[in-house]
């Protein structure tokens, strides 16, 4: 997750290789982006991404992390 994103090609250069070792790993991989972030959405690496369609920050980090709430429950149960 990222909520923020620079003006340069380096932002999120942890996020890219993250999704790289995933994927070379056979793992799905969710994203989850912002108005801000659409630019990484043209990753291959992505299976599917949840964007929240705001630039504030501060909202963006609120959804992801509400986001990050309801995956964890829906393992959890799954387990």
């Amino acid at each position: 997750t990222t909520s923020d994103v620079g003006d340069n090609d380096d932002h999120s250069r942890n996020i890219l290789w993250a999704f790289i070792a995933a994927k070379s790993m056979g793992s799905k991989t969710i994203g989850l982006f912002s108005a801000k972030t659409r630019n990484l959405l043209k990753l291959d690496f992505i299976d599917s991404a949840v964007i929240v369609p705001h630039v504030n920050t501060a909202l963006i980090q609120e959804a992801h992390l509400a986001l990050i709430h309801m995956f964890c429950g829906e393992i959890e149960r799954a387990l």
